[in-house]
């Protein structure tokens, strides 16, 4: 299991939306989710896919830090 947290999440979203969605999230990811469960940019992919199909929302970027 890969535990992240995502956090300065750049929403694409108007002011009155975005106040409504995280800030931050801890996700939970199964390394079998995964290629290459050590390649940071094929894990940024998956989470970028998981921070839309989580929130319903799209975004314009943020960072990711492995606990």
């Amino acid at each position: 299991m890969i535990k992240v947290l995502v956090k300065n999440i750049e929403w694409d979203a108007d002011e009155v939306d975005a106040v409504n969605l995280p800030k931050k999230m801890k996700l939970n990811i199964d390394e079998a989710e995964l290629d290459n469960p050590d390649d940071d940019d094929e894990l940024s992919d998956y989470i970028s896919d998981r921070i839309s199909d989580d929130t319903g929302w799209c975004h314009n970027g943020f960072e990711f830090y492995r606990i």
